[in-house]
């Protein structure tokens, strides 16, 4: 896993909260 794609999931992780 790349450390982008772990910053990507979460960001979206933070927006389906919020």
């Amino acid at each position: 896993m790349l450390i982008e794609d772990k910053m990507y999931i979460e960001i979206i992780c933070r927006a389906k909260i919020n």
